[in-house]
């Protein structure tokens, strides 16, 4: 199914950010994470999960965009650049 939900840009500050790495069931992981200032509909600091080169890109207090959809089945989704 296609989304073609309005796609919103709100505006947030990077408060944190940290790498976190392990293993599961044998492979390993790397999530890049920011913990994100209120944004949106978004009314507390939240943890979002970023690609490693938007991660390489900013750093605690920069600005960023987060495009938010509603989604194909209503559960909203968001990306960070």
């Amino acid at each position: 199914m296609t989304d073609h939900s309005r796609v919103r840009s709100y505006h947030a500050q990077v408060v944190e950010r940290f790498i976190t790495r392990g293993t599961h069931t044998h492979h390993t992981y790397t999530h890049h994470t920011f913990v994100l200032s209120p944004w949106g509909p978004c009314t507390v600091e939240k943890k979002i999960n970023v690609d490693s080169s938007v991660y390489n890109e900013h750093s605690i207090g920069d600005i960023v965009t987060v495009w938010l959809r509603q989604g194909g089945f209503g559960i909203p989704y968001y990306d960070v650049e």
